[in-house]
């Protein structure tokens, strides 16, 4: 009994930790050429399963990702 109980708080403890390693990425594209915000531009994390995001009418983007991954806009 005490070995089970032991397992789910180590379990609740690494679902916590890993929980704590997205952070929350945001800022705004703008086009090269006039610097005049891009409106519905793709980003897009490098990790698998992770959620993209479009800008906004603004050029504004706000994602959450993994720590330590790239993304990409398009």
């Amino acid at each position: 009994m005490k070995k089970q109980i032991f397992s789910a708080i180590l379990l609740f403890v690494f679902a916590i930790a890993a929980q704590a390693q997205n952070i929350t990425v945001h800022g705004t594209v703008l086009s090269k050429t006039d610097d005049e915000p891009l409106i519905g531009a793709s980003i897009i994390s490098d990790v698998k399963g992770s959620m993209g995001a479009a800008t906004d009418f603004d050029g504004n983007f706000t994602m959450t990702v993994p720590e330590g991954s790239y993304i990409t806009v398009s």
